[in-house]
């Protein structure tokens, strides 16, 4: 559906830049905060807005302390509409469109998201202190001073006419100040709607899915780029298992990563069926690590600390917190177990219970005589992996022929 909103204006400028696309309009426009609306979408914004980041902060301070001088000292908003109308040059209707349901973005402010929720955050702000204040004196300052903020003068343009296809490449251009992060871009694109399809909306409630999508809380949130990664480890499509190549990246460039999972998507794909139990193996795995520690009586190694952890996908406590290095190479090892349509050839948490064991002593091993004690050198060195993978393929083997029947 449609909505329109009306803006008074203390000055604009509008046109069309290219004859040829009169639907492609172009209006910047300088507005009282007062007059701007304060519930416009940020769904076609890359990232959400972080209101207690350094950027926003900086906003915050700008406004309180030189309201007068706001629309000198920032960039604005910039935002998308479907067609804008200019009624004698004060007023400003835009008609925005809103869907019904996610399969569209509504128009809505597309750069300068921080700017639009800092106005909002400092406006709520002095409207409560100014009105629950006791002291007539301290009631009456801040009063001046909302009323200064609500006079600030805010730039904003409005763009019509782009196609959804073009939001990614006008985000990410527009955000010079601090540079989107390719995944969120990737969202944009809708790029992750299979992952957000397959987990369901009860899981995604804990997934960053661009830049400030959720609270970052160790254990109960994460960005989407671990499970991109976590699909790395088991994508026999980039590394495969008998070509001894592995993906090593996973650790040494995880945020690499995001590359691939665009440009060569057909390695990804089957493996988004497989998400859950990916997520459940990558825990697992974690903790026979620490039960193995547990375990342990000699000298404490780098990258190995007590201190209580929650995983990410399940949920679950674990007693020590350790470093990717030692966790990655296992988990990787277990793609041997895919065949080459990414079903399993046996039961993976029945193979990682009987083959685990041997699987980290053989890390263990390789740390102890090769990396020096350093979890880095264990991560990013090929060796580490090599060697896990060998111990999988000769587990894996003898399971295979201790299963064959018998003559």
């Amino acid at each position: 559906m449609f909505t329109k909103k009306k803006i008074a204006v203390q000055k604009c400028v509008y046109t069309v830049p290219v004859e040829k696309r009169p639907d492609q309009k172009n209006l910047v426009m300088w507005a009282r905060i007062e007059d701007l609306p304060d519930d416009l979408a940020l769904d076609p914004n890359a990232r959400r807005a972080d209101v207690d980041s350094k950027v926003a902060r900086e906003i915050a301070e700008t406004l309180k302390e030189a309201p007068e001088n706001f629309w000198k000292l920032n960039a604005g908003i910039q935002m998308t509409a479907r067609d804008v109308e200019v009624k004698d040059g004060k007023l400003v209707v835009l008609d925005l469109f809103d869907p019904e349901d996610d399969a569209e973005i509504a128009d809505g402010v597309i750069n300068g998201g921080h700017t639009y929720e800092v106005i909002k955050k400092v406006r709520r702000e002095l409207e409560r202190a100014a009105a629950e204040s006791a002291d007539p004196t301290k009631r009456a300052e801040l009063k001046e001073r909302l009323d200064a903020v609500r006079n600030a003068i805010v730039r904003v343009e409005v763009l019509t006419g782009i196609e959804r296809k073009e939001l990614a490449d006008i985000s990410r251009a527009r955000n010079t100040g601090q540079p989107v992060k390719k995944y969120s871009l990737q969202n944009l694109k809708k790029l992750y709607d299979p992952i957000k399809k397959e987990l369901g909306p009860k899981e995604c409630e804990h997934i960053g899915f661009c830049e400030n999508d959720v609270e970052d809380v160790p254990g109960k949130s994460y960005q989407v780029v671990e499970l991109v990664r976590l699909m790395s480890l088991f994508n026999n499509g980039l590394y495969p298992y008998g070509e001894d190549k592995h993906p090593v990246p996973c650790y040494s460039s995880a945020g690499r990563l995001v590359d691939r999972w665009e440009k060569e998507a057909e390695t990804y794909t089957p493996l988004i069926p497989k998400l859950r139990d990916l997520m459940k193996l990558h825990d697992q795995t974690y903790l026979m690590l620490c039960e193995w520690k547990e375990s342990q009586k000699g000298r404490p190694r780098n990258g190995i600390e007590k201190k209580d952890t929650m995983l990410p996908f399940t949920g679950e406590m674990a007693g020590y917190k350790l470093s990717t290095a030692f966790v990655l190479p296992l988990v990787a090892a277990l793609r041997i177990l895919l065949d080459g349509k990414n079903d399993w050839k046996a039961d993976p948490f029945k193979f990682l219970k009987a083959a685990g064991p041997g699987l980290i002593n053989t890390l263990i091993s390789f740390y102890d005589e090769q990396c020096k004690s350093k979890p880095h050198e264990l991560g990013r060195t090929a060796g580490s992996w090599r060697a896990v993978a060998a111990e999988a393929r000769a587990r894996f083997a003898e399971e295979q022929l201790a299963a064959r029947p018998t003559a």
